[in-house]
């Protein structure tokens, strides 16, 4: 008998802890949302581990150097399944355009040079002033970041001479950065 008694006091101590844990889990002041971790580093790549309403997924974070000297989180493009690697220039990655834009009519080409962590964008069509638009809007979402965050890159916006002979050879800019060429 008093061991039976002891059962059921130890199985309604357990069954309370049990409901306590899952009030405590589930009542207003608890962490609500995402939860991200930075895990581990290697090079300029940081993995960090999301965890949103019990699911946990690694999601990759690319580190770039800015004008200013300093570094920018910016979405792993070089994960993304557009994004082209070139296989005869060790670390080139083509984001936009292909291998070969001109053959594949693209409007536009941006290239990532990992070495000096620059990006560069070829305008290969008229009009300039749109094609620098959408060439910019795509970067954007591309890295997820900011217009004020994209001026801060390591960039060039050019025009070859066979689409634009006065524009050619210049800097452009994103055309809401300070000094871009109005078009």
């Amino acid at each position: 008998m008093q061991r039976t008694l002891i059962i059921i006091i130890t199985a309604v101590v357990v069954v309370g802890v049990v409901l306590a844990g899952i009030f405590w889990l589930r009542a207003p002041n608890a962490p609500k949302g995402d939860i991200k971790q930075t895990v581990s580093s290697t090079g300029n790549t940081n993995t960090t581990v999301v965890t949103t309403g019990g699911t946990t997924v690694l999601e990759k974070e690319l580190t770039v150097s800015t004008l200013d000297g300093n570094t920018l989180q910016v979405n792993d493009f070089k994960k993304n399944n557009l994004t082209v690697e070139d296989t005869n220039n060790k670390d080139h990655f083509y984001l936009s355009g292909g291998l070969d834009p001109v053959k594949d009519n693209a409007a536009y080409s941006i290239l990532y040079v990992e070495f000096d962590q620059s990006f560069n964008v070829a305008i290969l069509q008229e009009p300039l002033g749109e094609v620098r638009k959408r060439a910019e809007q795509e970067l954007i979402k591309l890295l997820g970041v900011s217009q004020t965050d994209l001026c801060r890159l390591r960039y060039i916006v050019s025009t070859p001479n066979w689409v634009n002979e006065i524009y050619s050879g210049k800097n452009l800019g994103f055309s809401f950065c300070p000094g871009a060429v109005q078009l």
